[in-house]
């Protein structure tokens, strides 16, 4: 977290990993995207969860496109 006179900053870094669960249901006319680790068993999850309308959604989208571009690009050099 990061306190300024201005602002506060919080965030998390987290590697997300291939298996790692990936999760979306419509909830309310917005999207509910999970990604992190559940358990059944003891009714616990560790991760995150992101509520996005439809625009917040496109942006999100646009930019793991790109970035998605920008590693494709990084591997072929």
């Amino acid at each position: 977290m990061h306190l300024s006179a201005k602002s506060v900053f919080s965030h998390t870094y987290v590697e997300v990993a291939s298996n790692t669960e990936v999760t979306c249901e419509v909830v309310a006319e917005q999207l509910e995207v999970f990604v992190g680790e559940r358990s059944e068993l003891l009714g616990l999850s560790n991760g995150v969860t992101l509520l996005l309308g439809e625009e917040a959604l496109k942006r999100l989208l646009d930019n793991l496109t790109e970035g998605l571009a920008a590693l494709d690009a990084h591997e072929a050099a």
